[in-house]
């Protein structure tokens, strides 16, 4: 219902190809959203960007210190796949070239990270079909935010207007339509 709305206020600022993904992600999100949450399921923060992380620069001071994030802001806490927090953090709290230099990166160490905590059957290749179905599950939020709600401010138009080209970029560079 919002997407007419979206692409009024942010369709100019978007990658080329933006529009199609609309029409094609209405239609299939219902089923999407069934998908993930039939796979393999943890918590997830679903909020899980710069904003809401605390980093313990101290912690990480010295040979062999471990560096400690610390996350606030639990509202939106949901059962999903597992990828989700780490699509959310890279498609809408990372720049765009950053992402596409160290996505794999990414999700590499987060999927290792799991995999050294919890005894699974989870592949790496479950958690790459689960980030890109959680990238695309991820286009709700600009298009949502931006579409229903009132920036109040210019930091909050570009607020909804990065976190749009952000995620749509990275809709695009990974083919997610093809997912649908």
């Amino acid at each position: 219902m919002l997407w007419s709305t979206f692409l009024d206020r942010f369709g100019s600022a978007l990658p080329d190809g933006v529009p199609r993904f609309g029409d094609a992600a209405a239609d299939a999100m219902h089923v999407l959203l069934d998908d993930v949450a039939g796979r393999p399921v943890t918590l997830a923060h679903t909020d899980f960007r710069l904003d809401n992380l605390f980093f313990d620069e101290a912690s990480g001071a010295g040979p062999g210190a471990t560096e400690r994030v610390v996350a606030i802001d639990w509202q939106l806490v949901s059962r999903t796949g597992g990828a989700f927090d780490v699509a959310y953090l890279l498609t809408q709290s990372t720049s765009v070239e950053l992402r596409r230099a160290r996505q794999w990166d990414v999700l590499r160490a987060w999927y290792d990270r799991v995999r050294s905590q919890v005894a699974t059957s989870y592949s790496y290749d479950d958690a790459v079909v689960d980030y890109r179905r959680s990238a695309l599950i991820c286009l709700l939020y600009p298009v949502v935010g931006g579409g229903q709600l009132e920036p109040g401010n210019e930091r909050g138009e570009r607020l909804w207007t990065t976190i749009a080209q952000r995620a749509f970029a990275a809709a695009v560079d990974r083919h997610l339509l093809e997912i649908l």
